[in-house]
């Protein structure tokens, strides 16, 4: 997934069994800040212990079968511009 701008992005797929995974990041965070967390079944995200991410960095996250982990990124400004990409372990 290519990330320019200010959001939260979906990082696990929709329906997933996954119980862990590896966040790989590459290219220009810029002025970026970048932190893993998950989002509850009623939308409230809670931003994981040690979630922060630098680019380029593999970051491996232990977070539980159905869990839904995004990506919230703040302060992009016009050099952000980054791929991320999820492998989940069952």
């Amino acid at each position: 997934m290519n990330i320019t701008k200010n959001g939260v992005y979906p990082i696990t797929p929709k329906n997933h069994r996954f119980s862990s995974g590896s966040v790989f990041s590459t290219g220009t965070q810029g002025a970026a800040t970048l932190k893993l967390g998950y989002k509850d079944k009623n939308g409230t995200i809670t931003e994981l212990t040690d979630g922060s991410i630098t680019i380029p960095e593999q970051k491996n996250v232990q977070h539980g079968q159905l869990a839904d982990i995004v990506l919230t990124v703040t302060n992009a400004d016009g050099s952000t511009d980054f791929n991320v990409e999820y492998r989940g372990l069952i």
